[in-house]
């Protein structure tokens, strides 16, 4: 059934990014021509001399960019409201599936779609850059596994920024859900109240991190002065934070299925 949500939810937002996505790239190509042609100008084989031109579509490449993080957060959170809170959530919470298993579904899809967004700025950028000719000669001169050496970062702390970052969104989006769960209970003015719950969610999530952490580094300065002369790295924080996050996420999510299961106020 959850593939059921899944497949359900990619019908109905799979429409909207591909364009996007497209255009972002166009625009990276167009920006990287007009830098190698800025880079190359006077010579015979430039596309684009004009630095206005560079200018005109690193500015657009820009806002793109900025658009592309905003639509994808906007949809989010549209197609959460629409299909859970609004007149159509009436279809929606009499399919013959439990709550948890709904909010699932949207969370992976959500979190699919802020990942690609994440991939197309890369690749964009890459692409960006690497038309510049400059910048591919370097990416094909570059040794990875010495630069991840030089930075101090080894393979298994790679892996918990990947972690981290994952667990990160999740709690993002799950922060979003929790607020308009919360929201949706009110009589009237649902997206006002939606929007203070985010507030109050933001700020005792944010207290709860600051000291959480505080915690931890006075834990480990502690363990560092009595037993050791080094410094705790970066690194060493990223498991607690792991932690933190994924303990955080659970509450709201949680607090969204409850919300959504016994306190819910449809229009």
């Amino acid at each position: 059934m959850l593939g059921k949500l899944m497949k359900y939810e990619w019908k109905a937002t799979r429409r909207i990014f591909p364009l996007i996505y497209l255009v972002v790239l166009v625009f990276a190509v167009l920006s990287g021509l007009s830098m190698r042609g800025s880079f190359l100008r006077g010579a015979e084989d430039a596309v684009f001399s004009n630095e206005r031109a560079m200018a005109l579509f690193l500015a657009v490449y820009a806002i793109l960019i900025v658009a592309l993080v905003i639509v994808t957060i906007v949809v989010i959170i549209h197609r959460f409201y629409q299909s859970m809170l609004s007149q159509e959530g009436y279809l929606t919470h009499m399919l013959p599936v439990k709550k948890w298993q709904q909010i699932v579904s949207k969370l992976l899809m959500a979190f699919i779609w802020m990942v690609l967004a994440v991939i197309v700025i890369v690749i964009s950028v890459a692409i960006l850059f690497g038309m510049t000719g400059e910048f591919s000669i370097i990416l094909q001169n570059l040794d990875w596994k010495e630069l991840f050496q030089n930075i101090g970062m080894n393979t298994a702390e790679f892996i918990l920024l990947i972690v981290l970052f994952v667990v990160g969104v999740v709690r993002s989006i799950l922060q979003l859900y929790a607020a308009m769960a919360i929201g949706g209970s009110a009589n009237a003015h649902k997206v006002a109240y939606s929007f203070l719950a985010y507030i109050v969610i933001a700020i005792c999530t944010n207290i709860i991190s600051v000291i959480c952490g505080i915690g931890m580094l006075n834990n480990m300065s502690m363990t560092v002065y009595e037993y050791s002369s080094t410094l705790p790295t970066v690194s060493s924080l990223w498991v607690p934070s792991i932690i933190l996050n994924l303990c955080i996420s659970v509450v709201l999510f949680i607090l969204t299925e409850y919300f959504l299961r016994k306190k819910l106020n449809l229009e």
